[in-house]
């Protein structure tokens, strides 16, 4: 079935990254799936995001994540390694992260950065 010229498994599989700058931090907002050609548009924003940054502390909102894949997941613990601060991941996604080496945040704050 196709829905605007896409698939119904294209259209289902794709990355929302919302960048969200503050006076005090970054925000990546992430919606939908970080694998296959999403997880390098999730560095290419990282890498737009540390730029931004200007030195200031950048996070990335996992909340409406549905799936990641290991290169996605590798992606996210490369992030935190180099200072990214990962928030609101499913149980899942947390468990993933953490099997990986990873930790994550439970809850967004309420500044949301």
């Amino acid at each position: 079935m196709d829905v605007c010229g896409l698939s119904i498994a294209s259209y289902c599989c794709v990355l929302r990254i919302t960048i969200q700058n503050t006076s005090s931090a970054v925000l990546l907002k992430l919606e939908g799936s970080v694998k296959g050609p999403w997880v390098e548009e999730l560095q290419k924003a990282w890498l737009t995001s540390a730029i931004m940054s200007d030195g200031e502390p950048v996070s990335v909102d996992l909340g409406a994540v549905s799936f990641v894949d290991t290169r996605g997941r590798d992606l996210l613990l490369r992030m935190q390694k180099e200072g990214v601060v990962l928030k609101g991941a499913s149980g899942f996604l947390k468990q993933m992260l953490e099997d990986g080496g990873g930790k994550v945040q439970t809850a967004l704050s309420k500044d949301r950065s």
